[in-house]
C-alpha cells in the first residue's frame, strides 16, 4: 500500500487506539442501518458491520493535522461518506463522490460502498468531517450524510423544473416512487424545510402500510400500485387518467417499471431523478426524449458544502422532522438486522454505541 492508499483509508477498532499524527480519533455515538430487506450492511460471515450513517464524537486530533481543522476534542460531528484521490480538481471542491481518479469508493472502501463501523474510527482528512449543532439530535444528524444528503440534493436539482411549473400552470406536482423511509425525507424537505405551498408531494407506493405512512408523514396524496398492474395501468392510476400529470419524478427504486412510469407521467419538460439502485436497463427512442423535453438525473450523492448546508439549514429552521426510528443497541445488530430482513422495522434502524 502506497502513501496515497494509507491516506485514503479510514481505520476503524474495537478498543481505544493511539490517535496517529495525521489523523482525528472519533467515538462511534450512533450508526445508521438500511430499511431495505436485501440490505448488505451486516456481513454474516465476517460479523462485521457497514454504514454511511456514522454521528460521533471527536476525542483527539493528531499534531500534524492541518491547522486549518475545523473539529476539536469534543466536537459532535457526522461523516461524510464519500472519498476520492483528495489530489484532483473533484476532490477539492467537494465533491470527492464524482472523483474519475478513485472511482466508487468510499472512506472504508468497502465492497459495499460504506464504512466499516466499530467503536472508534480514524479519519485521516478532516474536511469529511462536519459538526453537527446542539439543535439537531444525534440520532437525526447520523442519519443526514448518506440517503437524507441524496434526496435533499435531488430536490435541488428540481428546482427549476419546480419553477417553471409554477410559472406555467401557479403549482407543481412531485411524484415520489418507492421506499417510503426516504419518501419521508422528501416530504420533510419539501413541507418543513422550503416550505413551499406551490408543491403538491404524491407517493407511490406497493404496500398499504408504506402508502399510510406517507400520507401520516404530510403527502398531499398516495397512490397504491397494484403488484401485476401494467406499465399503463400504473401511468393511468398515478395521473388520474391524464389529468393530474406530474412535474417532477424523484424515482427511488430504479427499475425498468418505475422509470418507465415517471417517464410517462410527466408533463413535457418535466424531470425525472434516479436515486433508485436496482440497476435495470431502460429502452428510451432518443426522438421521445427529445420531443417531450424530459430532464432526466442522476442523483449518486451531494457535496461536503451540500451536507453543510443541510446541517446549517435544519439548525436554523429547527424543524422537527418525523422520520420513524428505532433504536438498538450495538451489541445488539443481529436482532436489528434480523428485523430489517423481515421487514418488521418500517422506518429507519439506528444503532446506539453510547
Amino acid at each position: 500500500m502506497d502513501a496515497t492508499d494509507e491516506r485514503r483509508k479510514t481505520s476503524t477498532f474495537a478498543i481505544l487506539p493511539d490517535t496517529p499524527g495525521d489523523g482525528i480519533l472519533v467515538k462511534t455515538i450512533f450508526a445508521g442501518l438500511g430499511r431495505d430487506k436485501n440490505t448488505q450492511d451486516y456481513d454474516q460471515q465476517q460479523q462485521q458491520l457497514y454504514s454511511s450513517e456514522i454521528c460521533g464524537r471527536v476525542l483527539s486530533v493528531g499534531n500534524k493535522v492541518s491547522l486549518s481543522c475545523s473539529v476539536k476534542p469534543g466536537d459532535v460531528v457526522i461523516v461524510y461518506p464519500w472519498l476520492g484521490c483528495s489530489q484532483c480538481e473533484t476532490c477539492s471542491s467537494g465533491c470527492p463522490y464524482l472523483c474519475e481518479e478513485v472511482p466508487g469508493k468510499s472512506t472504508a472502501q468497502s465492497q459495499q460502498g460504506f464504512f466499516t463501523v466499530s467503536n472508534y474510527l480514524v479519519i485521516h482528512e478532516w474536511q469529511n468531517l462536519i459538526k453537527l449543532p446542539k439543535e439537531i439530535p444525534k440520532e437525526v444528524g447520523c442519519m443526514l450524510p448518506y440517503w437524507a444528503l441524496r434526496v435533499y440534493a435531488a430536490i435541488i436539482e428540481a428546482k427549476p423544473a419546480f419553477e417553471q411549473a409554477v410559472v406555467i400552470r401557479g403549482f407543481g406536482n412531485l411524484l415520489v416512487i418507492g421506499n417510503n423511509n426516504l419518501e419521508l425525507w422528501c416530504i420533510a424537505f419539501l413541507k418543513n424545510v422550503f416550505c413551499d405551498k406551490n408543491i403538491k408531494v404524491i407517493c407511490a407506493e406497493s404496500s398499504q402500510v408504506d402508502l399510510s405512512l406517507a400520507l401520516d408523514g404530510g403527502a398531499d396524496d398516495a397512490v397504491l400500485w397494484r403488484e401485476g398492474a401494467s406499465v399503463e395501468e400504473l401511468v393511468e392510476a398515478t395521473t388520474m387518467s391524464g389529468y393530474n400529470k406530474m412535474d417532477v419524478v424523484i424515482d427511488l427504486l430504479g427499475n425498468a417499471t418505475s422509470f418507465e412510469v415517471a417517464f410517462l407521467a410527466l408533463h413535457n419538460g418535466g424531470t425525472i431523478l434516479e436515486l433508485g439502485e436496482k440497476g435495470e436497463r431502460v429502452d428510451l427512442p432518443l426522438s421521445l426524449l427529445i420531443e417531450k423535453s424530459v430532464g432526466i438525473k442522476a442523483v449518486k450523492a451531494g457535496s461536503r458544502y451540500l451536507l453543510k448546508q443541510l446541517v446549517d439549514l435544519l439548525a436554523i429552521q429547527r424543524v422537527s422532522l418525523s422520520i420513524p426510528t428505532e433504536c438498538f443497541d450495538a451489541d445488539d445488530v443481529k436482532t436489528a438486522v434480523g428485523k430489517i430482513a423481515s421487514a418488521e422495522i418500517t422506518g429507519h434502524a439506528i444503532l446506539r454505541y453510547e
